[in-house]
């Protein structure tokens, strides 16, 4: 996706979900609005908004700017086929100067037994969940995962060191 894990399953959704609460308290800690504040996070509101944010998941708004900056895009599976030269599908590409290799990544989930027995979420399924779970617990994570505690109704922190499995 143009835009990457930021636009989608990090930066911009972790924040128009914690946006709503961040709103609240601070209007609860003003004398004057704090009179107004008679209900909690509207969660279905809430996840609307981030699904405007992250264009429920889409990235139809970001190709005009790719088209703008003279960037091809390419979608599919590649193969190096020589210097500067790519081939994806039945197409054969040779770039100008370089050729960028945008794979994407993915989570690594901790070697703890049962961890993955219990499908634990990673930054993809907890930036667009569809409800907001009863309890929290965040095992280590990076920048995406330390705001994740005040995702949930009731959460725990806990930073765990381990290896990083294998994917």
């Amino acid at each position: 996706m143009v835009g990457g894990e930021c636009a989608y399953w990090a930066c911009m959704p972790s924040k128009a979900l914690l946006r709503p609460a961040q709103a609240l308290a601070e209007d609860a800690r003003i004398p004057g609005a704090r009179e107004a504040v008679t209900r909690a996070v509207d969660v279905p509101q809430a996840l609307r908004r981030r699904d405007q944010v992250i264009h429920d998941l889409k990235d139809d708004a970001q190709l005009p700017w790719l088209k703008d900056k003279g960037i091809t895009l390419v979608r599919g599976q590649g193969r190096l086929e020589g210097e500067r030269r790519v081939t994806v599908g039945d197409r054969v590409l040779e770039a100008a100067r370089a050729v960028v290799i945008a794979v994407g990544s993915g989570a690594a989930i901790p070697l703890i037994d049962g961890l993955r027995e219990i499908s634990p979420w990673t930054n993809r399924a907890a930036t667009t969940a569809h409800e907001a779970p009863a309890a929290l617990t965040v095992l280590g994570g990076g920048a995406s995962a330390a705001s994740w505690p005040r995702l949930g109704r009731r959460s725990v922190r806990r930073s765990l060191r381990s290896k990083p499995s294998r994917r």
